[in-house]
């Protein structure tokens, strides 16, 4: 898992676990990276203060994001023994479907958040190419 600063969190994900861009430039994604299938984990460690309101935030973007033609799947879970930790599993038809979706507004508020509600960096795990399976042991 690559612990990143918040300014990097909205770069593509190839900078997220590559590092900040070089100061030479502005590196892009390669064609084949904009059109694979974006699978990533973001941990989110909430200042107590600011747990209900982050998480109310969190909603509205899951909400809205539902709507966007890019978007597969996100799923918001709280740590049952740490209430203030809070991950956000995100599917994204591709890594143009992400960028499209942080440039909506209810995006762009959780960056603002993050600013001063987080007791520790974002972090995020690029899961690359995942399904999901029926768990064996689920009870019917």
């Amino acid at each position: 898992m690559t612990i990143i600063n918040l300014r990097y969190l909205f770069y593509p994900v190839t900078y997220i676990l590559s590092g900040p861009p070089r100061a030479s430039g502005n590196r892009q994604p390669k064609d084949s990276d904009k059109k694979a299938m974006i699978n990533q984990i973001v941990k989110f460690n909430v200042k107590p203060e600011h747990c209900a309101a982050f998480k109310a935030a969190l909603l509205k973007d899951k909400k809205n994001a539902e709507q966007e033609a890019g978007y597969v799947e996100i799923r918001l879970f709280t740590d049952k023994n740490h209430p203030t930790l809070i991950f956000s599993y995100e599917r994204w038809k591709d890594q143009d479907a992400l960028d499209y979706h942080r440039e909506h507004p209810y995006t762009v508020n959780i960056c603002r958040l993050v600013d001063t509600v987080l007791q520790s960096p974002v972090e995020v795990l690029n899961l690359g190419d995942t399904e999901l399976k029926a768990d064996p042991h689920a009870k019917p």
